[in-house]
């Protein structure tokens, strides 16, 4: 679950840079899922709102009192996004968790103190359907904290840096020991005509623990660097329908844990205890998606989405070594997913 707190930060930037070109001309923050990145929680297929080049145009024989009324914005938003996740491969003993369908529930909250500076509290809830006995199987993910600055440059690009402080409030935090896991986060993305719209992310966690390893045995994660790319394209014949494609990779540093017993076979730990030092994981994860912006209601926007993925800051993502050596799957079995999301925002 800290997978997710930590690593959907990195989407906050993406979210900022869409924002602030939407301001030109209209609301175009979108929340949800969306650009997942190995241990992210972030938005791709809801990463992005196109806005028409015909919106924000001022008719010079208008009231100019309501035109001013018009273009105001609140402050503050509210947005929600429900997920529902279907592993693939329904049949498969090897996966990596045990759930082979699971629901998940962000909920978003922010407030701009500029028209280029916004902090923001989310938390998610994921709804397990596997438990063990007098459990509901919800579980919330660690709440966090976010800060988020964003930057006109020339040719129209939009730079966004972002700050994420994590509170240890989920149930995977507290077994790890767990203090906070800071992040930052960089964001630059560009929009190409009337349709196009690109971003290339990257960030740094780190992770705070009061041990190096968590209960059971397992190296707790030290340092962790991500980096991803998106793109999406509105449909010129309806431009509220876009498609996208998200790209991410991360790697990820663990504490040094050393185990004497040869039996003990898990990532970071080594078998010889003379041995200190740990291999550099580095994971993968991308996803397809179609987006639909459905019509405005009350000033409430929402969105649906359907996406093909690989990897999820809850199932887990593929990792670049098996079994001591590189390879890179597309859309390997054990990660591949279908997921349908739903995103409202006030």
């Amino acid at each position: 679950m800290r997978t997710r707190a930590a690593l959907g930060f990195a989407a906050a930037a993406v979210l900022a840079s869409t924002s602030a070109f939407a301001t030109d001309t209209g609301k175009g923050e979108t929340g949800g899922k969306g650009g997942l990145g190995p241990g992210e929680s972030a938005p791709a297929a809801a990463g992005s709102t196109f806005i028409p080049l015909g919106e924000g145009s001022q008719n010079t024989n208008a009231n100019p009192d309501v035109l001013t009324k018009k273009n105001e914005q609140k402050p503050w938003e509210i947005d929600a996004d429900f997920e529902t996740h279907r592993m693939i491969r329904q049949d498969d003993l090897e996966s990596f968790g045990q759930d082979k369908v699971f629901n998940a529930l962000g909920i978003f909250a922010s407030y701009s103190l500029t028209d280029n500076d916004r902090i923001g509290l989310r938390e998610f809830f994921i709804e397990h359907f596997i438990a063990d006995q007098g459990e509901s199987g919800i579980r919330a993910d660690d709440v966090t904290a976010t800060y988020t600055h964003t930057q006109k440059l020339p040719k129209d690009f939009r730079l966004g840096i972002s700050f994420a402080l994590s509170a240890p409030t989920s149930f995977t935090s507290q077994k790890e020991g767990l203090i906070t896991a800071p992040s930052l986060a960089i964001n630059l993305s560009k929009r190409i005509g009337r349709y196009v719209s690109l971003s290339a992310r990257g960030g740094a966690v780190f992770f705070i623990d009061k041990y190096r390893e968590a209960e059971g045995g397992d190296p707790n994660a030290e340092f962790r660097m991500n980096f991803g790319l998106d793109a999406e394209v509105a449909m010129p014949f309806h431009e509220q329908l876009s498609v996208g494609i998200s790209a991410t990779t991360s790697y990820l540093w663990l504490y040094n844990v050393a185990s004497g017993d040869p039996s003990v076979v898990a990532t970071g730990v080594t078998q010889d205890p003379t041995f200190s030092t740990q291999p550099v994981q580095q994971s993968y994860g991308g996803e397809i998606y179609a987006r639909y912006e459905l019509p405005t209601l009350a000033g409430v926007k929402s969105d649906l989405a359907l996406a093909l993925a690989q990897g999820d800051p809850e199932l887990g993502f593929t990792s670049e070594l098996h079994e001591g050596i590189g390879y890179t799957y597309l859309f390997f079995r054990q990660t591949s997913e279908v997921y349908a999301t739903f995103t409202v925002r006030y």
